[in-house]
Formats: C-alpha cells, structure tokens, sequence
C-alpha cells in the first residue's frame, strides 16, 4: 500500500490526469448515465409535484415529520421524483437514519446519475461497509464529473480514489491522485488562520483520512499541523496531537508516539479533553500510555507508563496501571507491588487502586486483615462498593478473594453477578455508548469499531468468569 510516513511528501508538479473512464472501462467498473426510472405519465407528475411542494413547505416550516410524509407521497405517485428522494434522504441524515438515508440517495442516483452529492453519499457508504469494488465505480464516476469541491473535500476523495486504485492494481493513477491529496492537504496544514468553520470542516477530514485514505496518510497530515507551527489556538494543537496517538495506538505504532511527544514543544503539551491547559511531561505520557493500552498495544503502553513515572514518580495512574500489567501477565511481581503500593498510598480511594492493591494481596496470600493492613477481601469489598457492585473486572477479583477465604457459595454468587452484567444488553450498550465518546470526544477520531473495544476489555473477564463457574462445586 501507499505509505504516507510521519510527515506529508514535498509538493511535486501533477501530471496529466489519469483516463478515469479507461481505467473504470478496464476495471469493469462503467455507471451507466442513464436514468433507471421510465418518465411518468403527466397526471403522475403533477400530483407528484404537489406532493413535493407540500413536503418542501413543510420543511421550511420545520416540520419534518409532514416534510417526509410530503416526499413520501410524491414518491409512491411517481417513483422518478428525484427531487422527492433527495429530500427524504437530506431529512434522514440530518437524523441519524443512516439506512433510510442510502436508500433515498440511491434511488436518486438511479434517476439522476449526475448528481455528484448522490455519488458522494452511497460512495461514502460502501466504503464504510467495506464494499471496495462499488466504492471505487462510484468514485471514478464521481471525479469523471468533476465537482467544484472545496480543499477539504478534495484531500478527502483524492486519498480515498488512491487506495481504491492502489489495491485494484492501478498504481499510476494511484500516484497521480495521492500526490492530489499531498498538495492539496499540505496547502491547507500550511494556513496560518483556523475558522471555526474550517475546525469543523479539519476534524471531518482527518476521520474521513484515518479511513478511507492509504495507510499513515491520516497521521502525516495531522503531524504536518503541528510540525509548520502554525497553529495558535490550543484547541487545534490538542486536536492534532491527540489525532497522532490514536492512529498510532490504532497502528500499534509506540515508537511513533514516543517520537511525538519527545518533539512536542511545551506549549503543544494538550490533548483533546483538556486542550485549554497544558500538560506536564508525565500527564502526556500516562494519557497516550492509555489510549494505547486501551487498543491492546501493551509493550507501547509500558513504555509510556515507564516514561510517566520517570517523569513524575508520583504519577498514580501510571504507577497503577503498570503494575496491574506486570500483575496480570504474571510479570515481576516484587515491581508490581512496589508500583500498585505507590499508587495507592497517592490515590487510596481510587476504585482501580483497590482493586490492583487486592488482586496484589490474593497473590501474596493476604485474603484476610492482619497486623500489616486490610486483606484482599476488605479492600475488594471497597471497590466493589465505590463501584456500585458494576465492574466485573472488580467482582471477579473480589469472587476469587472470596473462593480463597474459603467462602465458595459468596465467590460463585458474586462471579454470576459479574458475569449477568456482561450478559446483559444494557450494559454493553452503555459502555459501547462510552467508548463511542470517548473517540470521538477524547480522541477525537474514531479509529476502531467500539465494539472491538469493548472485547478488548471485558472478552477475558467474561471468559475468565465461565471458567470460574464451570468448575464443579458443592454449593450448586
């Protein structure tokens, strides 16, 4: 594939532009320009056309629901209402109905094959359901067109045209457009002024790059931003920083990030969710240690924490969660402790410090209080009951505190109650919706499907808690 590299390549004279029309004939890929629908008769046509006038006054009026109902009936007299469909499916973005949306813009683009906004929707969709041979027709047929986009679109489609046409074995057209997209997102990196406009208009961009464009396409453009220090408002740094740790988390790329964040200059120490005051060294390395352990990249995770903590020895989070790694791998485990006591003697009320701090003490075979402190079991019972009884990470371990204090009925009752959590569609769909914010609000991009997230962090609990209550037991 196209490698794009951490900055974006030099800006080269373009060539003539490739033949797309040669290229979708040779691919087999040719839209026919005629309209699917046959012309209604005249009576059809002009109730369908009342039809639309209502949904379009309606609409004005802002009332969506008749606005709809409006289209709807101009279509069901005369099915070749293009202006109808387009309605419908403008109405149907503009609230979330991703389905009915496509539908409508496809049944446009049947009538109207020119139309590139009707192009550009079901392109935008087959690429986001992975429909690569449909997404690259409708592509080629697109820039066969030849919109008046704007900068931010053309950096868009054109990386997009240059790994469709990379992959379908056409790598000079693929040159050609992926030197488009260089030049034309290097011009808008180099703008020394950011609207408010052109914030929305950058954040679309680098989701729409991270992908549809060539690999690393996406992270040499949000680096670019910050590397022509050009940016002023803290909001655009944050946002570009925090766009390079999440591709490189979503890449398992750790010495990207260790590279970043050694070049960032003091005032570009922000991240997304709190890009109005920056960062000391040891914060910037604990947040990027855990967007990359959150994506499964352990070994970058633990260069990072180990980073954090050099930076501020005092860096709970940090001490904490490396720990609990070193813990969970079965790592060294004298480290481990010195960590997770650390971080508890800074943060002892912190649910994720109790319960390190009890997972440590059930391994050290301290399940009960003794003269040294609370055992596993009390400081577990705390987690669980500052986490209101919902984290089954914590009623696991708690259960197994509970098995080795010898309390089996308690143990298998609190392993189904963590287990029943995970069962249960109301918590997955809770925290499905978390991580959704979490990208978009924290990350700003999302890199991953939410659902591979939330497998990443409750598949071996929830595996785990099988094990625990297929074993046999006397008290079922």
């Amino acid at each position: 594939m196209l490698g794009a590299g951490g900055v974006l390549a030099a800006v080269l004279c373009l060539g003539p532009q490739p033949d797309l029309a040669a290229i979708a004939r040779r691919l087999d890929l040719v839209l026919s320009a005629e309209p699917a629908a046959p012309p209604a008769g005249v009576d059809q046509t002009c109730r369908s056309a009342r039809h639309l006038a209502s949904g379009r006054a309606a609409r004005v009026l802002g009332d969506r629901a008749a606005a709809v109902d409006g289209f709807q009936q101009a279509v069901e007299v005369d099915p070749g209402n293009g202006a109808a469909w387009r309605g419908i499916a403008e109405i149907a973005a503009e609230e979330g109905f991703d389905e009915m949306a496509l539908r409508a813009w496809t049944h446009r683009l049947e009538i109207c094959p020119s139309d590139t906004e009707a192009v550009a929707a079901v392109a935008e969709q087959a690429l986001r359901r992975g429909e690569d041979r449909t997404a690259l027709r409708l592509m080629l047929h697109r820039a066969q067109l030849e919109p008046e986009d704007n900068q931010f679109q053309r950096a868009r489609w054109s990386a997009a045209l240059a790994a469709a046409l990379h992959d379908a074995g056409e790598r000079e057209a693929a040159g050609w457009y992926f030197q488009n997209a260089t030049d034309t997102a290097r011009e808008l990196a180099d703008r020394e002024e950011v609207s408010r406009m052109d914030r929305r208009r950058w954040e679309w961009l680098m989701q729409r790059l991270a992908h549809e464009g060539p690999p690393g396409f996406a992270r040499g453009v949000a680096a670019a931003r910050l590397a022509n220090n050009h940016l002023r408002h803290p909001a655009d740094i944050a946002r570009s920083v925090s766009a390079c740790i999440a591709l490189d988390a979503a890449a398992g790329d750790g010495d990207a990030t260790l590279a970043l964040l050694s070049g960032l200059t003091p005032d570009q120490h922000r991240v997304r969710m709190f890009f109005r005051e920056t960062q000391t060294p040891a914060r910037m390395w604990e947040l990027a240690a855990i967007v990359h352990g959150t994506l499964g990249n352990e070994s970058a995770a633990e260069l990072l924490y180990r980073k954090a903590i050099q930076a501020d020895p005092n860096a709970a989070v940090a001490l904490n969660n490396l720990g609990y790694m070193l813990l969970e791998r079965g790592g060294d485990i004298d480290e481990a402790a010195r960590l997770i006591e650390r971080s508890a003697a800074v943060d002892p009320e912190n649910v994720a410090a109790l319960d390190s701090i009890g997972m440590l003490r059930i391994q050290q075979g301290r399940i009960e209080d003794d003269e040294r402190g609370p055992g596993a079991l009390t400081l577990l019972r705390q987690a669980a009951r500052l986490s209101d009884q919902v984290d089954p990470t914590v009623l696991l371990h708690l259960g197994d505190a509970e098995a080795a204090a010898g309390l089996e009925r308690a143990a298998r009752r609190t392993w189904r109650h963590g287990l029943a959590l995970l069962d249960h569609p109301q918590f997955r769909a809770t925290h499905l919706r978390q991580l959704n914010l979490i990208q978009r609000d924290h990350w700003g991009l999302n890199v991953v499907p939410s659902e591979d997230l939330y497998d990443l962090e409750f598949g071996h609990v929830a595996a785990l808690l099988r094990d625990r209550l297929a074993e046999p037991s006397s008290v079922d």
